[in-house]
């Protein structure tokens, strides 16, 4: 694909002797096209992994996110987009964020942070915009409103003007606003700290619950909706499902959890039996009956041996 795109901006792809003779600006155009292909831009088709847990020896969870965009040029496109550590103390550490509690949203995540941060990120982008308009319009009229000053006085004044203005605009967006959703998304984030898992989970479903009512009550696209899958990871008790969708009514399959049943219980039957030979001193050999069988025993010798006479 890049060489067929190198090839034509160079108007070479129907000469044949550009073939035997490559073009040294063909192979410049291919690094430029495999660059720009692997740049932090990501299609629309892209996705992501999320990967979170307790490792052998660690007392905390982490967690890695990644966004994945296909195999270009034999690499795989991918970014790191979270990388966290739960710790005791709120810091950061070579690009780590360790903090005591964290709630963060992924995929769709605009109800998420109007929840958490207590307002909606469009608005946020228009409130700034709106802002950004209203400095410019009043640097404008300092301009025009001020013709008798001479031009040189008059740029100084119009520049310092625009300065206050950069500043004003930056406290506003950088402390402001990030201070207001901080404390916000704090108080939200402190309570959970206090939480038993299953109010954490049900934290979990209801945040997801609001992007789905408002898909359903909105002109977007139903993106989310139907059950929610909800899982609690812990150091003591592993992953633990607290809400699992099957494609199927469990109450009008009662043969299924029977199966189950059967199948547990047929397990715990070959595995005390294999205890039970083991106890005994025999081995055990595979069996297409049980599963397990006790290898024949060999015969012990009683001190002394007998011959025909």
């Amino acid at each position: 694909m890049l060489d067929a795109a190198a090839r034509h901006v160079l108007g070479t792809e129907d000469n044949e002797d550009s073939q035997d003779n490559e073009d040294p600006r063909l192979e410049r155009l291919r690094q430029l096209g495999a660059l720009f292909l692997h740049r932090d831009i990501f299609s629309d088709k892209m996705t992501g992994l999320v990967f979170a847990g307790f490792g052998g020896n660690e007392l905390f969870p982490s967690l890695q996110a990644v966004e994945i965009d296909g195999v270009i040029a034999g690499r795989l496109k991918q970014k790191l987009t979270h990388k966290t550590d739960i710790d005791r103390e709120n810091r950061r550490n070579g690009g780590v964020e360790k903090r005591l509690v964290q709630i963060i949203p992924f995929a769709q995540t605009d109800m998420a942070e109007r929840f958490l941060d207590g307002i909606d990120p469009r608005l946020e982008r228009e409130i700034v915009r709106s802002v950004e308009r209203a400095h410019q319009t009043a640097l404008e009229q300092f301009r025009t409103s001020h013709p008798e000053l001479d031009q040189e006085v008059a740029n100084k004044a119009a520049d310092l003007f625009a300065t206050y203005l950069n500043e004003t605009l930056k406290h506003f967006k950088d402390d402001a606003l990030a201070n207001h959703k901080a404390a916000l998304r704090e108080e939200i984030e402190d309570m959970a700290l206090m939480m038993p898992k299953q109010e954490l989970a049900f934290l979990a479903e209801a945040i997801i619950n609001l992007t789905s009512i408002k898909r359903k009550v909105s002109c977007e696209e139903e993106s989310v909706a139907g059950p929610i899958d909800v899982a609690i990871i812990s150091k003591s008790d592993g992953l633990i499902w607290v809400k699992r969708k099957h494609y199927f009514d469990i109450q009008f399959n009662p043969r299924y959890l029977e199966r189950i049943r059967a199948a547990i219980t047929k397990r715990q039957r070959s595995t005390s039996h294999a205890e039970a030979l083991d106890g005994d001193g025999a081995t055990t050999a595979p069996d297409s009956s049980h599963g397990l069988r006790p290898a024949p025993k060999r015969p012990r010798s009683r001190g002394r041996s007998s011959h025909p006479g």
